[in-house]
């Protein structure tokens, strides 16, 4: 049996998990560049904060940059995050002149999906999967900290892989259940094979 095969085995049994629904687009886009160098909880509290301080994504987007950075300073990093939060609300409404694209972009094909998104000073590959899996609810594997740790230590990565490689490696030998997969890897990787 391969050590991936006893990996799945052994996440199944000890970390169950279950998959959260999905969540649009523009939000998920947000909060998951808001997560960034932070733990859930500043992340929460950073969206919370924003959400409350603008209603809609048009307020944001024509909002001073200083109003956005004051609203997500419990993330962390509220300059570059604020810059990249307008970069991608300004790319978003010039292509749709809307926000509600969830039936745009995950009818997109996922090289199309990648194309556009990663253009987006800010954005990365981590960002793009996380919402091509769990805005669209499509096949992808997004490696975040804890699984770009736990997969090298167990050899599922070579030691030197960039994050970029990791997600391509890792996304092929996921294939099956990818979303449950990467939860069980976080839980994991937050109780047991942490950091040294």
């Amino acid at each position: 049996m391969k050590k991936e095969e006893i990996l799945r085995r052994y996440l199944e049994k000890n970390f169950p998990v279950e998959v959260p629904k999905k969540q649009k687009v523009v939000d998920l886009f947000v909060k998951t560049i808001l997560s960034q160098n932070t733990n859930d909880r500043n992340r929460d509290r950073a969206y919370k904060n924003l959400r409350e301080k603008f209603r809609r994504w048009e307020e944001v987007l024509s909002a001073p940059l200083s109003r956005i950075e004051s609203a997500i300073k419990p993330a962390g990093l509220s300059k570059q995050k604020s810059k990249t939060i307008k970069r991608l609300l300004k790319k978003i409404y010039e292509r749709w002149k809307s926000f509600e694209i969830d039936r745009h972009v995950c009818m997109m094909e996922k090289e199309e999906f990648e194309n556009f998104f990663l253009s987006i000073k800010g954005i990365g590959v981590k960002t793009v999967n996380v919402v091509w899996a769990f805005g669209c609810g499509k096949s992808a594997f997004p490696v975040d900290t804890h699984i770009y740790r736990i997969s090298k230590r167990l050899g599922l990565i070579p030691e030197k892989a960039s994050r970029e490689k990791a997600h391509e490696i890792l996304g092929s030998i996921f294939r099956k259940d990818p979303i449950s997969i990467h939860l069980q890897m976080i839980e994991f990787g937050r109780k047991i094979c942490r950091a040294r």
